[in-house]
């Protein structure tokens, strides 16, 4: 605690802020700043790992979608015109191959 103001304020005279009555308020006011502050790295730890999550979601979803475009490519041929509705369907190109 040596080197904050309310840790010197005890041992300075200050004019008017001497008494421990006058000292309180200000070690609970920087109490609760440096709550707050603690409050905030936990608060965007909590996010980071959100967007960690999310980023995972994300690539499992990709790679999912990439099988089931390719199941889709198997199933119906880019060379039958009859398949590019369905093609369509699943955003895979209507008139070749989907591409690996």
């Amino acid at each position: 605690m040596r080197g904050r103001p309310h840790a010197r304020a005890k041992e300075d005279s200050l004019p008017g802020y001497k008494t421990p009555e006058l000292i309180k308020p200000i070690e609970d006011l920087l109490s609760a700043y440096l709550g707050t502050k603690d409050e905030q790295q936990e608060t965007t730890k909590d996010k980071e790992l959100s967007r960690i999550d999310r980023d995972t979601l994300l690539n499992t979803i990709n790679r999912r979608r990439a099988a089931i475009q390719h199941a889709a490519d198997a199933l119906w041929p880019a060379y039958a015109e009859a398949n590019r509705p369905i093609r369509k369907t699943f955003s895979i190109p209507l008139n070749r191959a989907m591409g690996l």
